[in-house]
């Protein structure tokens, strides 16, 4: 389908095969293919299941095979983000999260920095926020089950320096409005993200865990929630009195 004017999104519609040849270029916003590969990571046919009123996939999934005492990922940068709020949201199941094992999405700034990680951090089961300089995690009750799929919103604010999270099971439909709370929110300080220009797409075990193959589909970031929903806002067409509203 054809991409909205402010769409940034990456569906993987692509041919199956390593994420990491820098061919990878498809979808809309970023300003570079899918490179640095590390592990064994590769656009896998089909798709992951959204939760409802979160654009559906159309494209294929990435699919990381981690195992035992492994790890995998790949790097996609875009213009550097430094205002207002950064939105990042994706599709994912874990094949089985716990003890040493993470998975999620890394958050980098243009110095090649890890700013923080959303997802699952190390050795929970619960949805988490980690600051990527000292581990320091915020947990939520939210719990991601082995081999389902779920949809993650994440949300950074410039302004407070809060980064939160909040995740949707299959069957559990994703407000138009965002929510007045989310699963879980982490203040990573003043002055520490100055700019968001790449994300990574990061698995791993460590010290004898082994979290299985771990999948990620629909990637996307927005600057609002609408934005990152797909949800078009009316806009007044200025003819005359007929209280018309465009789209």
């Amino acid at each position: 389908p054809p991409f909205r004017t402010n769409e940034f999104v990456d569906s993987f519609a692509t041919f199956p095969g390593y994420i990491g040849d820098r061919t990878r270029n498809q979808g809309k916003g970023w300003t570079n293919a899918w490179g640095d590969q590390w592990g064994n990571i590769y656009i896998d046919a089909d798709s992951l299941t959204n939760a409802p009123n979160y654009p559906t996939p159309w494209g294929h999934k990435v699919k990381g095979v981690i195992g035992l005492n492994g790890s995998a990922g790949a790097r996609r940068s875009f213009a550097p983000i430094t205002t207002g709020t950064f939105y990042l949201a994706w599709i994912m199941n874990v094949g089985s999260p716990g003890n040493n094992c993470y998975a999620g999405l890394d958050a980098v700034d243009s110095n090649g920095r890890g700013m923080f990680l959303v997802g699952l951090a190390g050795g929970r089961t619960n949805l988490s926020v980690q600051r990527s300089s000292d581990y320091n995690t915020a947990d939520s009750n939210y719990e991601i089950k082995p081999g389902k799929d779920f949809t993650i919103i994440s949300k950074y604010d410039f302004a407070t320096h809060y980064a939160s999270i909040i995740g949707y099971w299959t069957n559990a439909t994703i407000p138009l409005d965002e929510p007045t709370s989310w699963n879980t929110s982490l203040d990573l300080g003043a002055g520490y993200v100055t700019n968001i220009s790449r994300i990574n797409l990061s698995g791993g075990s460590y010290s004898g865990g082994n979290i299985g193959d771990v999948y990620w589909d629909e990637v996307r970031i927005a600057k609002n929630w609408k934005e990152l929903l797909g949800l078009v806002e009316p806009i007044w067409d200025g003819q005359g009195a007929d209280g018309n509203w465009g789209s």
